[in-house]
């Protein structure tokens, strides 16, 4: 994960991270968890539809169902290694993700995770990979 010092234009990029009640702000437009967060909730930025980057930290176990849908102009997103769930639909109408990159750690890709992802053209899957739920990238 870059420092914010070195990341141009610094000052556009939230940081969240996970206090009960944080206001995520709806025109936030980058996004980077801080280093404590653990699991981002069920719907923790649904609807964020100026969201265009995120950076999850390494040590993030989960990702909570719904919690990235409908960031539209969301194009990239980086799946920690270590990540051991992605909830149903966490990625559902994301659809300007072109790639995604699952880690070693992802057993499960759950029903909708990537549904609507109209432009995602590119998906690298882990070899432990067991299931691949209904609809995960209809």
């Amino acid at each position: 994960m870059a420092s914010e010092a070195s990341v141009p234009n610094a000052a556009m990029w939230f940081l969240y991270t996970g206090a009960d009640g944080e206001a995520v702000p709806m025109d936030v437009t980058h996004l980077r968890g801080h280093p404590a967060v653990r699991v981002i909730p069920a719907n923790a930025f649904e609807g964020r539809r100026q969201l265009k980057q995120v950076e999850l930290p390494a040590g993030l176990l989960k990702i909570g169902e719904e919690a990235f849908a409908s960031c539209e102009r969301l194009e990239i997103v980086e799946l920690p290694e270590g990540l051991q769930e992605i909830g149903e639909s966490a990625f559902y109408d994301c659809t300007s993700l072109r790639r995604m990159k699952m880690p070693s750690s992802i057993t499960v890709i759950p029903p909708a995770a990537f549904s609507d992802c109209k432009q995602l053209i590119e998906v690298e899957l882990p070899e432990g990979l067991q299931e691949i739920g209904e609809y995960a990238f209809s």
